[in-house]
């Protein structure tokens, strides 16, 4: 399963998300010659569907986006911040791979920094646990 992590900027929180340019035909399908858009079908952690319209500019220098009009409704309902990260997961289905499925899950950054505290606990709590042989400490 491939993975697209994003932390986002005040742009993608209030206008639109800004896309890597080398994540077009590697993570997000390639356009076809002519075409400037094309519709990604997501689903949230919760089942919820998203029609994300990705678009890009017309000439040399494509920068993809998705669309406010498609990416604004995601952000007010999840109340993403500036921080927050978004992660897109991208699984393929069939034997051709052409099919794929998407995902997203919105991270906030509390929730991140939670999980990282726990993480941290973990390691010193591993760290300082004690190696008793015939009473003496070997660790």
């Amino acid at each position: 399963m491939a993975v697209y992590l994003k932390f986002l900027t005040q742009t993608d929180v209030s206008t639109r998300l800004a896309v890597n340019s080398d994540r077009l035909g590697n993570f997000f399908p390639a356009f076809e010659e002519g075409k400037y858009n094309q519709v990604l079908d997501v689903r949230d952690e919760n089942g919820k569907n998203w029609g994300f319209v990705l678009c890009i500019r017309q000439g040399q220098y494509e920068k993809p986006v998705i669309s406010q009009a498609t990416w604004r409704p995601f952000v007010v309902e999840k109340q993403a911040e500036v921080g927050d990260e978004v992660e897109f997961s991208r699984k393929t289905d069939g034997a051709s791979g052409s099919e794929c499925r998407y995902k997203i899950r919105l991270i906030k950054k509390e929730e991140k920094e939670v999980m990282e505290n726990e993480e941290k606990k973990e390691v010193m709590k591993n760290e300082e646990k004690k190696v008793m042989l015939f009473g003496k400490n070997i660790a």
